[in-house]
């Protein structure tokens, strides 16, 4: 963690430099221990000082200030896990919302991680980086990515020399946890039947879990055309999603996760699942109105043009 703490915008030239970094630490009851771990850990990998702040006690005024003086500040904390929560997040974050989103550039926020951060940093940043690099060189050869399911789900694209990929290893991201490469493709054609978990700001993941054999989802043209599934209130809740707004139907993201040290997918709607070894899609997201869902597989096998890369385990 500390390695591509280290290398995040808010913090980079200071870790360089050898410079001082403020760290600030905030956390839930749930993940006190994490906090205080992190922060010892932190005194002897930077120079400067961690502060630690409880974010259900401490007056909101106090966390605020530290925020502000801050150079980058860390909040760990359940959010679509807890029993009851309202759409704007825990009650204790609403009267320090705003400042967060003055300072979001320096904002590093774990939501419902809990023990599974370990897992999420487990694997060494310039492992995951060296992965990533290797799979792109891989796709910037190929003129085809298909992904295949046991029972005959399939999907295919066209990519190319040209194909912009997005590595997410830890260098230089603001999202801290490391392991994804991602693209947008536009021809995306195939039927695939779904089994993972879900993440997004709607919440699915906190409804349905990990689910198996759940939804067939029909893909013409990088769009959902249609779907089945024989669980009447998600279809109702997808039926609504899709309606909601055109862009929702468009695949905008073709994943693949490169964290090793994740290990399963909890159905926490925490974002290292999305890091999770192998295929997800995600829809919308591009366009005004339009709501971000990614569909994390669980299984499934991949490959560029004829060399296959993954097969629930990377092959290369």
């Amino acid at each position: 963690m500390y390695a591509c703490l280290a290398l995040h915008p808010a913090v980079r030239e200071k870790t360089v430099a050898g410079a001082d970094v403020r760290l600030l630490l905030g956390f839930d009851g749930f993940h006190q221990g994490i906090a205080s771990a992190i922060a010892a850990g932190a005194a002897a990998e930077f120079p400067g000082d961690a502060q630690l702040l409880s974010l259900e006690t401490e007056p909101s005024d106090d966390i605020a200030d530290a925020i502000a003086r801050c150079d980058v500040f860390i909040f760990l904390y359940r959010s679509s896990t807890l029993q009851t929560v309202g759409h704007l997040g825990p009650v204790f974050l609403q009267p320090i919302k705003k400042v967060m989103q003055e300072h979001w550039k320096k904002s590093i926020l774990f939501k419902d991680y809990g023990q599974h951060f370990y897992e999420a940093f487990a694997e060494p940043r310039e492992s995951i980086a060296a992965h990533n690099l290797r799979l792109m060189a891989l796709a910037g050869e190929a003129r085809q990515v298909v992904f295949e399911q046991p029972g005959g789900g399939w999907l295919s694209g066209s990519i190319g020399p040209g194909q912009v990929w997005t590595s997410i290893d830890g260098d230089g991201n603001v999202d801290l946890t490391p392991g994804e490469i991602a693209t947008t493709i536009r021809d995306l054609n195939g039927e695939v039947r779904f089994s993972g978990a879900f993440l997004s700001t709607i919440p699915f993941a906190v409804k349905y879990g990990v689910v198996r054999d759940f939804v067939s989802i029909r893909i013409r043209e990088s769009r959902v055309v249609d779907f089945s599934c024989d669980n009447a209130r998600f279809a109702a809740d997808f039926d609504k999603y899709l309606a909601a707004n055109a862009g929702n139907r468009v695949v905008e993201e073709f994943g693949i996760g490169t964290n090793c040290g994740v290990k399963g997918l909890y159905g926490l709607n925490a974002g290292f699942e999305e890091r999770h070894p192998g295929l997800h899609l995600g829809l919308g997201g591009g366009v005004l109105g339009s709501h971000h869902l990614d569909l994390i597989f669980s299984d499934g096998r991949l490959r560029f043009d004829d060399t296959p890369f993954f097969d629930n385990g990377f092959l290369i």
